[in-house]
């Protein structure tokens, strides 16, 4: 009887480990592989970016960095967050997550709109060629309006043009080119932007 469970154990692991079995295409949810098709598909992609830009809590930038400079004063009494306080007088704690959870939103930012570049052209775009075009140049500037704000954050932070593999560690990007990057996108923006409503 032993021999038989054996046996049947290895004849299924055989069958189960087979390339197929293994490389499943997704057909219940949507992934970037099944995704970007058509125009719908580009509005809510693109609808996903603009979406970072309503993430603001207390650790908003607007607020951050005004906290940080001496034009207010982050918070005052003991009903007040104690993060602001903290934050104002320079001070540091364990469980200080302000700048992590700003540097990953704007980040997050980044990778969707270099996922929506990178895919926008396995879209259906006949008779919407003006659309593809604006979406285009929304994108990119949304891009490089991310990486703005990450640069008055932080300095010299990483420009990301693609989407990073996992096993890809970018460096910080000279000052330098790092603007000049960001120029790019918005003038990319400022040439291609269409300001008349859609076609």
């Amino acid at each position: 009887m032993k021999k038989i469970i054996a046996l049947f154990i290895i004849v299924l692991s055989f069958y189960s480990c087979q390339k197929e079995f293994l490389d499943r295409y997704p057909t219940t949810s949507l992934v970037v592989e099944n995704f970007y098709k058509t125009t719908d598909d580009a509005t809510q992609a693109l609808t996903s970016v603009y979406n970072i830009l309503e993430r603001d809590d207390w650790w908003s930038s607007g607020i951050i960095s005004e906290i940080a400079s001496d034009e207010c004063t982050g918070g005052g009494g003991t009903g007040d967050g104690g993060g602001y306080q903290r934050y104002d007088r320079g001070l540091t704690w364990g469980d200080a997550t302000v700048n992590q959870i700003l540097w990953n939103t704007y980040y997050g930012g980044i990778f969707r709109a270099n996922t929506y570049i990178a895919n926008e052209s396995r879209i259906n775009w006949t008779g919407h060629e003006g659309l593809e075009k604006q979406y285009l140049a929304e994108a990119r500037f949304l891009r490089g309006y991310m990486h703005f704000y990450l640069a008055r954050m932080f300095g010299e932070v990483p420009y990301l043009d693609h989407t990073l593999a996992p096993d890809e560690l970018p460096g910080r990007t000279p000052h330098k080119e790092l603007y000049s990057d960001i120029m790019d996108d918005l003038k990319f923006c400022a040439d291609n932007g269409i300001s008349s409503p859609y076609p």
